[in-house]
């Protein structure tokens, strides 16, 4: 009896730890919430991983925007880009960064994301690697969000979209740099 009591204890605790932080494909600590199949999917955002997805474009574009749970306007523009990812997933990729404390994940960024149903990853900026981070996207950026970069299909920024932008917008911009 007790050698069936102790697998059922091991079993518990691996899926205790399934079922929280876990890694992804690329090795990164990935925080979720894992009760649905679209949860959202929190990821951590490396100068190094960064330089990765803009040098590695593989045929698409990138629309990488900043948003924060302070700012209402980048919190009212993630509805589009929820629609823009449905859209244009195929022929884009998105970098959807939290530009939020690290403390705030728990308390407010994944509550507001699953409230929301946004159901993409978005990425935190690892705290040493911040000026790093932003100096590769806008040298010039003056920490103004919402703001949304969009780089063609070989890795090229060619437009920085300051402000809340209409999905209508959005999906203009996205129009030029794919055509």
């Amino acid at each position: 009896m007790k050698y069936y009591s102790y697998k059922l204890l091991i079993l518990f605790a691996v899926i205790s730890l399934l079922s929280g932080c876990r890694q992804n494909k690329n090795g990164d600590e990935d925080y979720a919430q894992h009760d649905t199949m679209t949860a959202p999917v929190i990821r951590n955002l490396s100068a190094a991983m960064l330089r990765k997805i803009l040098t590695e474009r593989n045929g698409k574009i990138l629309l990488v925007n900043l948003w924060s749970t302070w700012s209402e306007k980048s919190m009212s523009q993630l509805s589009d880009f929820k629609e823009l990812y449905k859209d244009y997933s195929n022929t884009a990729d998105f970098l959807i960064i939290n530009i939020d404390l690290s403390t705030a994940v728990e308390s407010k960024v994944l509550p507001f994301l699953k409230k929301n149903k946004i159901n993409f990853p978005v990425y935190l900026i690892d705290a040493n690697e911040g000026k790093t981070i932003m100096k590769m996207l806008n040298p010039g950026w003056a920490g103004n969000i919402p703001v949304t970069y969009i780089y063609d299909k070989t890795g090229n920024q060619k437009t920085i979209l300051q402000g809340i932008q209409s999905g209508n917008e959005l999906k203009e911009n996205i129009k030029n740099i794919i055509n």
